[in-house]
């Protein structure tokens, strides 16, 4: 069973010929107490017949120590809480605590807190990173042995550390990430243990897609049917109005054999949700929310031709003009994808103009689309109408 230490001064003071006894005493186990590196409590039992204060203390640094009060009338405890060690070396605190009026009446908690043992970098340990895939590292820093689990993520190691308390071993662990396809943000922890210590590790990822006036915009084109690209960047697939039979992109530039420019599906006035290629709660926009969208760029000139990842496109969001491959700011990236032309389906545009679809037509051969360059986005990116034998690239919103 653990022991109570106790340290009982006694201070006898004369005024005159009345003989005053004040009696004080703290009790905490053990009078030197030895924190690992994790943030923890020292309850201090403070037993007194007069006021008390916390006097004074030393620390380093001045910001690591933290009283649950400084000064009390009684018998009362005093939590003392020390953040985490971050540092390479052990620290020493003093509190010192006054009792009664007198500065000689001191009585002292004396804290060591040990060097860190087990930590990781970076501290805190939470990453925000862009819905990209991509591999983030998180170095370990540790003289024990641990083990690294991940609820989703891609490990490259899963254990490592040092089996020798004076020696610290220096691991650098991959934790590689798909892209996330929801319209939510998406956390990964990674969870390391080892001596009987846990630490833990956050990535949180940025959702798919950006809200524009209401509307939930993808941050990727759709691919093939019921699926996105998997990098903001990249063209995906092309298709003809209304019809759900993916084309192929800049890597097939010449005329596709057996195009069609007859197709009955163009005959609707409508792009029919049973041929939305888009991913399964994704719809292709409507021409509402397509003019939605242009006027948000118009009003806010929140929108930039730019290239990123290497391709011609045009970001849109608040910080449009600020954003990049390796930091989006909550913007998305639109590419210059082009289109395959209507008669023949040869690739035209590509790297020079966007065109992605909308549900709506103007005409009987006629649908609407999205349309921008590096001419039009300066005067308002704008809608386009072309053939609806014409393929072009979409870019579907949240169904809400």
């Amino acid at each position: 069973m653990k022991k109570i230490l106790y340290i009982i001064m006694c201070a006898v003071i004369f005024v005159g010929c009345t003989k005053e006894h004040k009696t004080y005493s703290l009790a905490y186990e053990p009078i030197t107490f030895s924190f690992f590196e994790g943030v923890d409590t020292l309850a201090v039992e403070i037993r007194s017949d007069v006021q008390w204060e916390v006097f004074g203390h030393t620390n380093e640094p001045t910001d690591s120590i933290f009283f649950n009060t400084l000064n009390g009338d009684g018998n009362e405890i005093l939590k003392i809480t020390l953040s985490e060690n971050i540092y390479r070396t052990e620290r020493n605190f003093e509190v010192k605590i006054k009792f009664g009026d007198s500065d000689s009446e001191l009585l002292p908690v004396k804290i060591t807190q040990a060097k860190p043992h087990f930590y990781i970098i970076p501290t805190p340990a939470v990453q925000y990173v862009d819905n990209i895939p991509a591999t983030y590292n998180i170095t370990v820093v540790s003289n024990v042995l641990w083990t690294a689990t991940s609820t989703d993520g891609t490990l490259s190691i899963t254990d490592g550390g040092s089996a020798s308390e004076d020696e610290d071993a220096v691991d650098v662990v991959e934790v590689s990430i798909p892209v996330n396809w929801d319209a939510e943000e998406k956390e990964y922890t990674v969870t390391f243990t080892g001596a009987g210590l846990t630490r833990t590790a956050k990535i949180i990822q940025a959702k798919n897609g950006v809200e524009i006036n209401g509307v939930i915009w993808s941050s990727f084109n759709v691919d093939a049917p019921y699926t996105f690209v998997d990098s903001p960047e990249k063209y995906g697939k092309y298709y003809q109005f209304n019809r759900n039979i993916a084309y192929p992109g800049d890597d097939q530039p010449l005329a596709i054999p057996g195009w069609s420019t007859t197709d009955a599906a163009f005959d609707a006035d409508l792009w029919q949700s049973i041929n939305d290629p888009s991913p399964a709660g994704w719809r292709i926009p409507t021409e509402t929310e397509l003019q939605s969208l242009i006027g948000y760029l118009i009003n806010n000139s929140t929108c930039l031709w730019t290239r990123a990842w290497n391709v011609n496109g045009l970001w849109i969001g608040e910080n449009a003009t600020s954003a990049s491959n390796t930091n989006a700011q909550g913007c998305m990236f639109m590419p210059a994808a082009g289109r395959r032309n209507w008669e023949l389906g040869e690739m035209t545009n590509n790297g020079i103009a966007g065109r992605y679809w909308t549900t709506s037509t103007i005409s009987p051969i006629l649908a609407i689309t999205f349309f921008f360059d590096d001419r039009w986005y300066m005067m308002g990116t704008m809608s386009s109408n072309i053939e609806k034998s014409s393929a072009c690239t979409i870019r579907c919103v949240k169904i809400q």
